[in-house]
């Protein structure tokens, strides 16, 4: 018995001895923002600019509410339909707002979770007087299983655009996902 304890503690020991650890390498945002940008092809890029065009034409044609159905919100890294609540101040700001024209300006991919489409839109006619008659519109076009989905951008939300950038060594944020109320 006293042998057979040996050679199961022996074998043990030895197993601890030989047994490398594994290192859990987490992405940096970097690292995670380079293989995004890898796999994108020129079809996303058309995508992208379709699915903008798509919206700001609604918009344009005062079709609030089918432009709202094509957009999503991000809450804990999931992807919803626009809730009631967000719906509502979207629509009084395309109402306050109006898109009467728009210029699309420029595409910019960053990771998964975190690009930008952005838009001038001209929202008080060229007779009225006023030096400020534009406004910027920035979406934010998330990719989660192959498919592209729009969210607006929100005040704060980081950008190209923002002085204020992710360091390229942090850890990659946490990749969207559908909800599965979609």
């Amino acid at each position: 018995m006293r042998n057979i304890f040996i050679l199961f503690l022996s074998g043990f020991l030895f197993s601890m001895c030989t047994h490398t650890k594994k290192e859990v390498h987490f992405k940096t945002f970097q690292e995670a923002s380079e293989e995004f940008i890898s796999n994108l092809t020129q079809n996303d890029t058309t995508i992208v600019l379709e699915i903008g065009t798509n919206i700001m034409e609604l918009l344009k044609k005062n079709k609030i509410d089918e432009a709202l159905d094509l957009l999503y919100m991000i809450k804990d890294y999931q992807l919803y339909r626009l809730d009631s609540d967000k719906k509502e101040s979207l629509k009084n700001r395309f109402k306050m707002f109006p898109v009467l024209d728009y210029k699309y300006e420029n595409i910019s991919f960053i990771s998964q979770g975190m690009n930008d489409i952005k838009y001038t839109v001209t929202f008080l006619p060229e007779r009225v007087k006023n030096n400020s008659k534009t406004i910027v519109l920035m979406f934010n076009p998330v990719k989660v299983n192959g498919n592209w989905y729009f969210t607006v951008k929100e005040k704060g939300q980081l950008s190209s655009d923002t002085e204020e950038k992710i360091h390229p060594q942090s850890f990659a944020p946490k990749e969207i996902t559908l909800s599965k109320n979609i």
